[in-house]
């Protein structure tokens, strides 16, 4: 899933770099004490730049942030959360059924 960068990466091999693949997403979000707001965990990113032209990529940008923090400032990272934790139990529904057939299939 590329994302493009504002201000791409030039490499001295005549390669442009004007995109970050989302390698790595990692969220690590700690539940809160009771009658406290919720804080600590983390959220991990590793970007690798690439080429939108050769698919070529180079390097990595690592970037680890306060999860919490990130919710509660970025509205988009808030609804992305939204988003995942309405998506769990749909998941978790797909990966039953999908187990289910397969093991019918192997009897």
């Amino acid at each position: 899933m590329p994302i493009t960068i504002e201000e791409p990466i030039v490499k001295a091999v005549n390669e442009t770099f004007d995109t970050y693949w989302l390698r790595t997403l990692v969220i690590k979000a700690d539940p809160p004490a009771p009658g406290m707001a919720p804080e600590g965990g983390e959220i991990r990113l590793h970007l690798v730049p690439m080429s939108s032209a050769t698919g070529a990529v180079n390097g990595a940008h690592k970037v680890t942030a306060a999860f919490w923090d990130i919710v509660q400032n970025v509205p988009e990272a808030a609804a992305a959360v939204d988003a995942v934790l309405a998506a769990v139990p749909k998941m978790q529904a797909y990966l039953q059924a999908k187990a289910e057939a397969e093991l019918e299939d192997a009897i």
